[in-house]
């Protein structure tokens, strides 16, 4: 499993949470445009206001699938980047496999002879 350090995530997660601010700012706006337009008594103008809330939820939909493609991009990019540094020095059983060795080497069970 590939670790990220504190720092490099909470860069990473602000630099996102500004991406959605920005995006949903812009969609919000367009959307509000044309939430206003269609308000009106025009015909016409209810009709492009229609158009233009779809195009502003539009905006913010092709916004999140972006969102989701960065997300995976990213994700694989990170590990393509880990498999090519070299692996660190084991220094001794890591902690999952110490459990599992006192699990399963409990001096207890030994005196217990097996049941027949």
């Amino acid at each position: 499993m590939v670790a990220v350090n504190l720092r490099e995530g909470v860069r990473y997660g602000a630099y996102l949470l500004g991406y959605f601010i920005v995006l949903f700012l812009i969609g919000g706006i367009i959307i509000e445009i044309g939430v206003e337009l269609f308000l009106t008594d025009s015909l016409f103008l209810t009709i492009i206001g229609a158009i233009v809330g779809a195009i502003g939820g539009l905006v913010i939909y092709a916004g999140l699938l972006g969102f989701g493609y960065k997300i995976i991009a990213d994700a694989v990019e990170q590990g393509i980047r880990s498999s090519q540094r070299p692996a660190e020095e084991a220094t001794g059983p890591s902690r999952s496999q110490q459990i599992v060795d006192v699990i399963t080497n409990n001096p207890d069970d030994q005196d217990v002879p097996p049941e027949q």
